[in-house]
């Protein structure tokens, strides 16, 4: 039993120790094998023991490794009684490789500090890893004084013993002070460069030091090629990036073959920059938009001249060069232009692209809406309708074409709503025949359904624009009723708020009612409808002289006489102006003349209603002979020019044609007017 109990420790022993060498198998086969196995449970006596170890771990180059490659060097470098440089050099290595790129610097420039000046070949190779560090760490400036650094290791010789050394020392071994420098060309040039640091510049020096990286004579060499070629590449990126802002700069003035050249430019020295594509893409797409914009006119005049299928073929151009909503909408009007219902398909699909590209356009819709409406899509017209007028609620043809789809599909009521509502947009509707049929169609069908429908009311009220109500206010404005006519004149602009007549009457009740804020703004309004109605412009005139505003009713009468240069009213009108004002004497004594001789029955009144005495002026007027249209507007333009000085000295102008005769009575009959 004894026997048999020893006998299982031992196999549980064996056991063990089996798995124990197993787990550290298994360990060691996730650790790269690059070199030879590291040895496992190491005695670190001495540092080589660490030193040897550490380069096994660098060696390997994985990030792992060089952590413990590090560590290692460190250990080693505490332990060292001799010369460190190697150790600080390799540990700088494992440092750059671990981006702790500050104590890499710092190791290198130890380890630098270590070496004998005649021990060119760890010179260079050190000082090609301080080169790389510096790549990664320094600016512009700290990479020109490395390099100016760098230059100071350059070969020299003794003229005197014949031996080469790698620094300016002041004398050689043998004594002598006498040197000469192997590489002075190189020197000279690697100086000028310095001086000028542009990239150009330095581009060509590379190319210089890489023809002769390996020349014996010049031991950094391959050091200050790499250096100053991250220097060359950094300003390169930085000139990249000026022509880049000088592009975005002609870009947006739409000077696109600057921008283009400046875009180009910056992709040649920086091949793999997005942004620089980008632009060069959008450069391109706004070419070829150009292009496809010429076709777009060119499309454009056909369509206008009624070539649909010619413009057809523009805008398929165009849409092949350059894809816009724009040019979908105009080819798929052309399609809609033709009126057969199988292009109206192809119509449908355009808009429908042009939607897909701009959503928020009325105008995509509403077409869309007639082309299906062509197609008798009713259901389909409606949507598009509705989706257009929520877009834009001012366009009358939305609401009238929504009415004819709800006609369609049996809303008459809808249908009279819409054309009420298209109407009160756009009262000229009801001149277009065609559209006043629609209308009245609809209005038919509701009446045989309601005869009492308030809609048709409506409807009926607005095809005669509120012409009974304006017609009725108009016999209360006559009755001196003006309240009464004010309300009937309100139904009228309810029905019709653009109907001009609505408002110049009701203008006109206000003015009765000595409400001239009121009648101002309601002939404001008359005049915002038609610009060129006359008599907005006389009785505002006249309603801002009952309100005082004399500089106001000049402005309107002077806009009267634009109109018409003989109308006797708005001289008579704008003297009576000038008379109550201060120091417009003269002017309003022109004005009185010059409605006299348009207009003699003006004398009286003029005499009765101011101390201005015309009558006695009345026979020599009278001894005018007949004055033609003509004669009669130079007569005017006589008047009008006379200086205020002296009323009888303006002399007959060469365009002027009255006969010296008639000029002579003018002339005779003004002197006699007095004040």
């Amino acid at each position: 039993m004894g026997g048999l109990i020893i006998f299982m420790c031992g196999v549980i022993a064996l056991v063990i120790k089996l798995t124990s060498k197993q787990n550290i198998e298994n360990e060691d086969k996730y650790l790269p094998r690059k070199t030879e196995k590291h040895t496992k449970y190491v005695a670190y006596n001495n540092v080589d023991d660490y030193e040897k170890e550490a380069m096994s771990y660098y060696n390997e180059g994985t990030y792992l490794s060089y952590k413990k490659a590090l560590d290692l060097f460190s250990k080693a470098i505490i332990s060292s009684t001799k010369e460190k440089h190697n150790l600080y050099y390799y540990r700088a290595n494992t440092q750059l490789k671990l981006n702790i790129l500050q104590n890499a610097l710092e190791d290198i420039n130890t380890a630098l500090k270590y070496l004998d000046d005649n021990d060119t070949g760890n010179i260079t190779k050190y000082l090609y890893t301080k080169g790389l560090i510096i790549q990664k760490t320094g600016s512009h400036e700290d990479i020109i004084d490395f390099w100016k650094y760098l230059i100071s290791f350059s070969k020299y010789k003794c003229n005197d013993c014949g031996k080469i050394r790698n620094k300016n020392l002041s004398y050689c071994t043998c004594g002598s002070r006498n040197f000469t420098v192997i590489d002075n060309e190189y020197i000279n040039k690697a100086k000028i460069m310095l001086e000028n640091a542009d990239t150009n510049t330095i581009k060509n020096y590379i190319q210089n030091i890489h023809d002769v990286v390996y020349n014996k004579h010049f031991i950094a060499k391959q050091s200050i090629y790499n250096v100053f070629f991250a220097f060359y590449t950094k300003k390169k990126l930085e000139l990249a990036e000026e022509n880049y802002e000088l592009g975005l700069q002609e870009f947006y003035t739409e000077n696109l073959d600057k921008a283009k050249e400046y875009f180009e430019y910056a992709l040649s020295l920086a091949p793999y920059n997005k942004e620089y594509k980008e632009c060069l893409k959008q450069i391109k797409k706004e070419e070829n938009k150009t292009i496809a914009e010429e076709k777009i006119m060119l499309g454009i005049a056909e369509l206008n001249n009624g070539n649909a299928n010619k413009a057809i073929q523009y805008f398929d151009d165009a849409l092949n060069i350059y894809e816009c909503a724009k040019y979908f909408f105009l080819r798929g009007k052309a399609f809609l232009t033709q009126g057969n219902i199988t292009l109206c398909e192809k119509a449908i699909y355009n808009f429908n692209k042009a939607i897909s590209l701009e959503a928020d356009n009325s105008e995509y819709y509403f077409y869309c809406g007639k082309a299906h409406f062509e197609r008798y899509n009713y259901n389909e017209a409606l949507e598009c309708f509705n989706k257009a007028i929520n877009l834009k609620k001012d366009n009358w043809e939305y609401y009238y074409q929504r009415g004819l789809a709800n006609n369609e599909v049996g809303n008459y009521a809808d249908s009279i709503e819409d054309y009420s509502k298209a109407i009160s947009l756009n009262c000229d509707i009801l001149q277009n025949e065609d559209i006043l049929y629609d209308i009245q169609d609809s209005v038919n069908k509701v009446e045989s359904i309601s005869s009492n429908s308030e809609k048709v009311k409506h409807i009926k009220a607005l095809m005669t624009e509120g012409n009974e109500y304006v017609e009725i206010g108009c016999d209360y404005l006559n009755k001196n009723n003006f309240n009464t006519a004010i309300e009937y004149f309100n139904k009228a602009i309810e029905i019709n708020p653009n109907y001009k007549y609505g408002y110049f009457n009701r203008a006109t009740a206000y003015a009765k009612l000595e409400d001239y804020q009121n009648a101002i703004n309601d002939y404001n309004k008359v005049i915002d409808l038609d610009v060129n109605w006359a008599d907005a412009y006389r009785f505002r005139g006249l309603t801002y002289y009952n309100m005082n505003l004399y500089n106001e009713a000049i402005s309107d009468f002077n806009t009267l006489i634009k109109f018409n240069i003989l109308d006797a009213q708005a001289y008579y009108l704008r003297g009576s102006t000038y008379y109550l004002m201060d120091n417009m004497k003269s002017m309003a004594i022109k004005d009185f003349a010059s409605a006299s001789l348009i207009d003699t029955s003006y004398v009286n009144r003029i005499s009765e209603e101011t101390n201005i005495n015309l009558m006695q002026v009345m026979d020599t007027l009278e001894k005018l002979s007949y004055l033609s249209e003509e004669e009669t507007i130079n007569a005017i333009h006589l008047i009008q020019g006379m200086p205020d000085e002296d009323l009888g000295q303006q002399e007959q102008s060469q365009n002027n044609k009255l006969s010296s005769e008639n000029l002579s009575i003018i002339k005779s009959s003004i002197r006699k007017i007095d004040l």
